[in-house]
């Protein structure tokens, strides 16, 4: 009587199935990844050589026409700039001292023609809380 082997199982390994997977995440991020925007105010960045991008998950955007934005909101909408700076800094402070912000890195958006003063006060804000500032600028 003849002995018939026993079938075992195919060390094969059909790959075809998992490239397919690949490739639709792989245009899923693709297409995604163009619908998020940064900010959809218009701020003439500082150039710079610097290839470190902010790190930051809040950012704090100061226009050319003194609008200051947290989190993408205007702040003061009607009041003068040293009621909007005391607001900014009311909301730098309370996001700060949350015990749940674990990154503590204010990204500062602030167009090119900005005083020196405008972005002082958010960086002393920032500073007094503990946390860091990362002045975004556009590579040249």
């Amino acid at each position: 009587m003849p002995i018939k082997p026993r079938l075992r199982p195919s060390a094969e390994f059909s790959s075809s199935s998992i490239a397919d997977i690949v490739f639709l995440l792989l245009i899923f991020f693709l297409l995604t990844s163009n619908f998020v925007t940064q900010d959809a105010v218009q701020v003439d960045l500082p150039r710079s050589d610097s290839d470190k991008p902010a790190t930051g998950e809040v950012a704090v955007t100061i226009t050319a026409d003194g609008t200051y934005k947290w989190k993408n909101k205007e702040i003061g909408l009607g009041k003068s700039r040293a009621e909007k700076e005391e607001i900014l800094v009311a909301e730098i402070d309370a996001y700060l001292m949350d015990s749940t912000t674990e990154n503590r890195v204010i990204n500062l958006r602030g167009d090119t023609s900005i005083s020196y003063g405008a972005a002082a006060v958010v960086i002393a804000a920032v500073a007094r809380n503990g946390g860091s500032v990362a002045i975004q600028t556009q590579n040249n």
